[in-house]
């Protein structure tokens, strides 16, 4: 098996988005892109990339705008319509070295709403897409920053809003420290008033227009998420026009349900339904 981890390429809002990928060794089945959740960065899914690629998928991955050896704003990923052109260049990138392959997106949290935005706004050819933990709901921030969220984005788009709590990531000490001991983690605590008023708006235009989405959905969430509630699953699940749509709550999880201490159970679930879809 073969990572590459010096790719990159100019993203939507003028800076450089950095990639990198986790290869099988012979001619890959599918392709899977990753995108991952706010404060973090593409390396923290090298063992869900190695084991993507050891069962035959080209997994790639790249840091968000503002995020991990990407340039922009530090934790401030700008607009999400932007991020979700990033995310179609990272893919048409992968289908140029994989060519004919089907391809499949999986987006963890903040990177699971621009997903959303990516498969709604337009159509999109992918082989079906994979959610955890989706943010997908903003009823837990609160009122007042709702309404003043666009306001202050404006005259302040990197003033820390809501706090991130580290310890909300996962059950596992280790991973908690790591994560905070990441130096490629943004370590502000907060998220930038910007990103908080693009969440609100696009998780509206999400909800407007997932009614028509026909793409095969998994839908993944931990029922102890502290971060993102698992309601937010659950209204996609509901509201979905697809077809094809599997719902999957795992009990007692938190939010990142790929660092959880039950992580194999996790990562066979989703091996076992992009098999099926491949």
């Amino acid at each position: 098996m073969t990572e590459t981890t010096h790719g990159g390429f100019v993203g939507a809002q003028g800076e450089m988005i950095r990639w990198q990928s986790w290869l099988p060794d012979a001619t890959p089945s599918a392709v899977v892109v990753i995108v991952h959740g706010f404060a973090e960065h593409a390396g923290r899914y090298r063992w869900v990339g190695e084991q993507l690629a050891a069962a035959g998928y080209a997994t790639y991955a790249a840091d968000n705008r503002g995020h991990g050896q990407s340039d922009g704003p530090r934790g401030n990923i700008g607009r999400i319509d932007a991020a979700a052109d990033d995310l179609g260049s990272m893919l048409a990138e992968a289908s140029t070295r994989h060519a004919g392959a089907p391809r499949f997106v999986l987006g963890h949290s903040l990177g699971g709403l621009v997903t959303l935005h990516y498969i709604t706004r337009r159509p999109v050819e992918l082989a079906g897409v994979v959610l955890s933990a989706p943010l997908a709901d903003a009823s837990g921030a609160p009122k007042v920053l709702q309404i003043l969220a666009p306001l202050v984005a404006r005259v302040a788009p990197n003033l820390g809003t809501l706090p991130v709590p580290s310890d909300t990531v996962s059950r596992d000490p280790a991973i908690v420290h790591d994560y905070e001991t990441d130096p490629l983690n943004f370590h502000g605590g907060k998220l930038p008033a910007q990103s908080g008023a693009e969440v609100m708006k696009t998780i509206g235009q999400v909800y407007q227009r997932i009614g028509e989405l026909r793409l095969p959905l998994l839908v993944l969430h931990g029922t102890a998420d502290k971060l993102v509630p698992s309601i937010a699953s659950k209204s996609i699940a509901e509201q979905a026009g697809s077809p094809d749509l599997t719902l999957k709550l795992y009990d007692g999880l938190y939010h990142e349900i790929l660092n959880e201490p039950e992580r194999d159970e996790v990562i066979g679930d989703i091996l076992a339904w992009l098999d099926k879809h491949r």
